[in-house]
């Protein structure tokens, strides 16, 4: 989260900037450079320093996938896709918890931490063929306009940032996150247990 969380900013002006395709692609390098590094080290530092570069790429993933579907998508299904999308995401975390946790226990845990990377291999490909960038008109016609400078991303960023209604939107988003994930990480555990 120390990693994940501030890079969301940086994420969305980057994609933003050079476009999804691009930035998931820098994602998945930076997050599968992280697990490599995390997988293969014996040292405290290290392993931190691979956890944060692992944050920094899956940064993108989320960001990115709203970008893709705000381009690509017709605006009526918007919400749609982003619960799907959330929940997809969930489902995996929720898999991988179980799965590699139980593999940890019986096998050699940098073994079992080669698997990320591969998934992110395979992504990598799959963005590659798959993924290509909106030119043009969104799926609902409307003009899909390219930023030009990072000066111009960070005055529109300075005029949302001017707007109350977004600071309300961000309080009540962090309403909401924050306590499910503090409950889920801290105690969900020990509360299932007892």
């Amino acid at each position: 989260y120390f990693a994940y969380a501030p890079m969301q900013l940086p994420v969305g002006v980057t994609v933003d900037r050079f476009g999804a395709r691009r930035a998931l692609l820098l994602g998945v390098v930076i997050a599968c450079a992280g697990v490599l590094i995390f997988a293969n080290t014996q040292n405290i530092h290290m392993a931190l320093a691979g956890r944060v570069l692992i944050g920094l790429g899956a940064a993108f993933g989320y960001v990115t996938a709203l970008k893709i579907a705000s381009l690509w998508l017709p605006r009526k299904i918007f919400a749609t896709a982003i619960g799907f999308l959330t929940g997809a995401g969930m489902l995996a975390a929720s898999a991988t918890d179980k799965y590699l946790t139980h593999l940890v226990s019986v096998t050699n845990f940098h073994d079992v931490l080669l698997f990320p990377a591969y998934i992110g291999a395979g992504l990598f490909i799959l963005i590659l063929l798959f993924v290509r960038n909106k030119k043009g008109a969104n799926a609902d016609g409307q003009l899909v306009s390219s930023t030009t400078s990072y000066l111009e991303l960070c005055r529109q960023l300075w005029g949302i940032m001017k707007m109350p209604q977004m600071w309300l939107i961000g309080l009540v988003g962090a309403l909401l996150y924050l306590p499910s994930s503090v409950f889920v990480d801290a105690w969900a555990i020990p509360f299932l247990k007892s």
